[in-house]
């Protein structure tokens, strides 16, 4: 049998024998002492949630325009231009030209867009005079359903897509998932 069990059952016995003054003062402390018996036992502390550790992207510097709501957690690297990061995150419908993304992906920087527009963006990106110019097309495949996120790189005049959909929006966590798994397979050689 427990202390706290002991204790209880012995001020019980104690009451029964002492004078109403006695009850009073020792019915006033019984909470408390219960109370603090009842914390003793609760020894296990839940364990801590973890943080997500997306590994690829903590040596990928990581642009993403200011129209996305995407949280970066500190140990992922930014880069406040474009031009200094290796990954490119815009809007499904961004403000960034064809010329632009074509000098991204020749410069082995990773594109991705995020949001409704981002297969019809994409689609009018590479049916683009400009695109056809610096990359070999293989022809076009849309997704259904269409994607949230689409990340390209670029192996010389290769380009590769991921795609990535959800049922409903996202969370921050899927999205930084979906990217470094991206970049684990843009790093990682083919057969």
């Amino acid at each position: 049998m427990s202390f706290h069990r002991l204790f209880v059952l012995s001020v019980c016995v104690s009451l029964m024998t002492i004078s109403r003054r006695s009850l009073l003062q020792t019915t006033a402390i019984l909470p408390i002492v219960t109370l603090a018996g009842c914390s003793a036992f609760s020894e296990s502390t839940p364990e801590p949630t973890q943080t997500p550790q997306y590994e690829q992207l903590s040596t990928t510097p990581l642009y993403r325009s200011d129209d996305i709501g995407l949280r970066v957690p500190d140990q992922i690297p930014t880069a406040e231009a474009p031009s200094n990061a290796d990954l490119i995150v815009l809007h499904g419908a961004p403000a960034a030209t064809v010329d632009q993304l074509v000098t991204w992906l020749t410069d082995q920087r990773a594109v991705a867009l995020l949001g409704d527009s981002a297969q019809s963006t994409w689609k009018e990106w590479t049916r683009s005079e400009t695109y056809r110019t610096a990359f070999e097309t293989a022809g076009w495949s849309e997704s259904n359903p269409e994607p949230h996120l689409i990340v390209a790189t670029a192996a010389e005049t290769d380009v590769t897509t991921n795609r990535y959909s959800w049922d409903g929006l996202p969370s921050n966590d899927e999205i930084l998932a979906a990217l470094a798994d991206a970049m684990a397979e843009r790093t990682t050689p083919t057969p």
